[in-house]
């Protein structure tokens, strides 16, 4: 996993915001399969997170550490975008114009395989 430059500032400032410690990876079935999404929390005592680019990320299933090993969290016109390359429908290099977001908000009607409703996908 990795958390860009750009995208770390504003991941912080959010975190700040919110009152949070950092994220915690939730997996949720998308066009994709299972894909990994994130959520701000606050850890408790019995939590053990990892830091990664400097924000802290809760991971404690062992199919969403996987889950997030070629993950991208970058900054694109000022909003926090998730880039899953393993998911089958572009990914980071922009490749078909899709990128998957593992559920950001991004919701579209389209039938255009990874976004069909299912809210990951930014296009």
């Amino acid at each position: 996993m990795k958390i860009t430059e750009p995208a770390l500032a504003e991941l912080k400032k959010l975190l700040s915001d919110n009152g949070a410690d950092g994220l915690e990876v939730v997996l949720q079935q998308t066009c994709c399969g299972v894909s990994p999404a994130f959520q701000m929390v606050r850890f408790d005592e019995n939590d053990k997170p990892e830091n990664v680019d400097g924000v802290m990320i809760l991971a404690d299933d062992p199919q969403a550490r996987e889950a997030v090993k070629e993950v991208i969290i970058d900054l694109q016109d000022g909003e926090l975008v998730v880039f899953n390359p393993v998911c089958g429908c572009g990914g980071h290099d922009h490749g078909d114009d899709h990128e998957c977001c593992g559920g950001h908000g991004h919701d579209h009607d389209e039938d255009h395989g990874c976004c069909g409703g299912h809210g990951g996908c930014n296009h």
